[in-house]
């Protein structure tokens, strides 16, 4: 079955833009948008998505918001989606569970990396059945290594 993903942003061109990076360039297909973060949370209640791609900053419920309150109903790989002057706290983003940040850059291979990364990871578990690989393992060096995207925050925990 193939995983899917749930993209959340309150720009239009974000969202096709993204829809149609992640159709073209991963083997996951996209199960639904979101406009803002109260909407991602009635959709991922309603999608149930393996993966959700959430943008930093939306009216009612930023991703922050958006992200705490999944959390409560699910633990689905969140990867934030952020403008580098976006002003996003390292301990914020590994307190509401955050699993990797991505920079907006123009450039949407990162994302593709980092989606690929957590939904093989995801597999992975699901495989080793409770036993962490060894790849997950490896701490980063420094709250940077996770805003940058060099590793995931999801290695943190």
């Amino acid at each position: 079955m193939t995983k899917s993903i749930l993209i959340v942003d309150n720009s239009q061109v974000f969202r096709r833009a993204t829809r149609d990076f992640i159709e073209c360039h991963t083997p996951f297909g996209v199960c639904g948008e979101a406009v803002d973060g109260l909407d991602a949370v009635d959709k991922v209640r309603k999608l149930r998505p393996d993966l959700i791609i959430l943008d930093a900053a939306m009216p009612r419920f930023n991703g922050l918001q958006a992200a705490r309150a999944i959390r409560r109903i699910s633990s689905v790989p969140i990867i934030l989606f952020i403008r580098y002057a976006e002003a996003v706290r390292a301990q914020d983003i590994l307190s509401v569970g955050i699993d990797a940040v991505v920079p907006k850059t123009g450039n949407l291979s990162l994302l593709g990396k980092q989606v690929n990364l957590l939904l093989s990871n995801a597999l992975q578990k699901q495989v080793f059945a409770g036993r962490r690989p060894e790849y997950l393992s490896s701490e980063p060096t420094s709250d940077d290594d996770v805003l940058n995207g060099t590793v995931s925050a999801g290695a943190r925990r």
